[in-house]
């Protein structure tokens, strides 16, 4: 008996010695060892992008990926829409002050430029060659949890995304979780090439069923194309902007029967359907679902009254609102209003 204890213990112990004698590769499945060889060789490229407005004591957490080894970086223009102090961190931790080179506000994309040279750029792969189930791997810095792994498929390619103040078109959709703090990241294939730029999720406007996979990547054709662009032209010192009022969110009518299916407590008023991230309504906590009934005192029925109310303001002005959290508690709101952007 002894002697088969023994036997075991012998075998046991060699299994031990040659797992761990074992390259590491050889210790993951196929599937497991390809997503962490791309991780291994894009991870490098990603960086985390932090924003400040003083003058708003506001702050804000993104991501981004190396443009060009002399310090250009690729990022979504809502990233930085609002900051006035960009610092760029790399993954091996050092941390540079950023200026924004470029933007483009209408395919929401902005370059980025830090002192710096010998960046690890990635390998950009090819958009236009993408297969619906092939792995796709997200990395950024989702909720400022810097350089997250995510993994799922490619779910469609061409996707147009009807956001409320720009349209995303030829966009490709992926379950690999996307949260605020990934915009600006990559979307990475299984050879680790970057494909896509992490930009948005989706969660429908249904107040009652919230929408989950559905995340949204500018595709790495495009966004190169619109890169080089930015890059190629004069550098600008901030965000031009058309001087119309905006407060950042989209919202449409409450209508009696949604009240009472949603049991608000209130009968008319304007949905908030969706809000911009670090914009001045998620500034002052408005969030989606929740219902504004009055503008500078006078009652909204309708988003037309909200667009309305706006109109006669101008970016700089405080406005103040009624907002029913999920239609059911009432409470004041201050915010600042900001001007469109071009």
């Amino acid at each position: 008996m002894n002697h088969m204890m023994n036997k075991r213990l012998l075998i046991t112990a060699l299994s031990l010695l040659l797992i761990c004698a074992l390259p590491a590769h050889a210790r993951y499945a196929e599937g497991e060892q390809k997503a962490v060889e791309a991780v291994k060789r894009a991870k490098p490229s990603v960086v985390r992008i932090d924003t400040s407005h003083p003058a708003a004591r506001n702050t804000g957490v993104g991501s981004g990926v190396v443009l060009r080894k002399d310090g250009f970086i690729l990022t979504n223009f809502h990233v930085v829409r609002r900051a006035r102090i960009i610092h760029v961190t790399l993954a091996n931790g050092k941390t540079f002050t950023a200026q924004l080179w470029n933007s483009t506000p209408q395919y929401d994309l902005a370059v980025l430029k830090i002192d710096a040279q010998d960046l690890p750029v990635p390998t950009f792969g090819d958009s236009s060659r993408l297969d619906l189930g092939q792995m796709a791997i997200a990395i950024g810095c989702p909720q400022r949890f810097s350089w997250s792994i995510t993994i799922g498929t490619i779910s469609a390619t061409g996707r147009k995304v009807e956001m409320p103040e720009i349209t995303y078109r030829n966009m490709i959709q992926t379950d690999a979780a996307i949260s605020p703090g990934s915009s600006g990241g990559a979307l990475v294939n299984s050879t680790g090439e970057v494909i896509g730029i992490n930009t948005l999720v989706y969660t429908g406007t249904n107040a009652n069923h919230n929408a989950q996979g559905l995340g949204f990547s500018i595709a790495i054709n495009d966004a190169l194309k619109i890169a080089q662009s930015l890059v190629g032209r004069t550098r600008i010192a901030a965000p031009k902007s058309s001087g119309g009022p905006w407060i950042g969110l989209s919202g449409k009518d409450v209508t009696s029967d949604m009240a009472d299916m949603w049991d608000f407590k209130v009968k008319s008023g304007v949905l908030v359907t969706a809000v911009t991230e670090s914009g001045p309504a998620a500034s002052a906590g408005i969030k989606r679902n929740d219902v504004i009934t009055e503008v500078g005192g006078t009652p909204v029925r309708t988003f037309k009254d909200l667009t309305q109310a706006l109109s006669n303001r101008k970016p700089g002005d405080t406005l103040e609102l009624i907002v029913w959290a999920n239609g059911k508690a009432r409470r004041a709101v201050t915010l600042k209003i900001e001007a469109t952007a071009r």
